[in-house]
């Protein structure tokens, strides 16, 4: 792919409302947004071409429908060069919280019966990650990393319970 801030991009799949229309170019890519995924991972998976990928990642991103996960100074503008109208506000990073205020036991309370009830003896591995996380950003990051693989592999309801735990726990 180019060298846009589009196409260097990694975006997410955001809550859609029934009656918001889209075109076909952007239905397939977002319906292709499973988990996080790159501009060329959603050019391939739509069966788009480049500029048709890249045009209905723009409109998404214009109607709140994608977010960029990427932090690179490219992606993180992209949105402030859209058309005005409705822009999506990203929502505020899950590791926000300063280390003074971070509790890794109430964190961890939080969010461990969520994955236990939906990975069973697997959850034991990222619940020793996550408690090995030093502060909340690094807690943050792994929960993200989590609940973007539990999108992609258990569901996303899950990945969305788990997110929710986090926030949560956060004080």
């Amino acid at each position: 792919m180019g060298d846009s801030p589009i196409s260097t991009g990694a975006f997410r799949r955001l809550p859609r409302q029934a009656t918001q229309p889209l075109s076909r170019e952007e239905l397939r890519v977002y319906m292709s947004c499973l988990g996080q995924r790159t501009a060329a991972e959603l050019c391939e998976a739509a069966r788009l071409s480049q500029a048709a990928t890249e045009q209905a990642i723009a409109g998404l991103l214009r109607l709140g429908l994608l977010q960029p996960v990427q932090t690179s100074a490219d992606v993180s503008g992209l949105l402030s060069d859209l058309p005005t109208g409705h822009q999506h506000q990203p929502p505020s990073d899950l590791g926000q919280q300063s280390p003074a205020d971070f509790d890794v036991q109430r964190a961890m309370d939080a969010v461990a019966p969520v994955l236990q009830a939906n990975l069973g003896a697997r959850s034991e591995e990222i619940l020793q990650r996550l408690a090995n996380s030093a502060d909340p950003a690094a807690f943050g990051a792994e929960v993200q990393r989590t609940a973007s693989r539990l999108r992609l592999v258990v569901s996303v309801q899950a990945a969305e319970q788990l997110e929710q735990a986090w926030q949560d726990a956060q004080p």
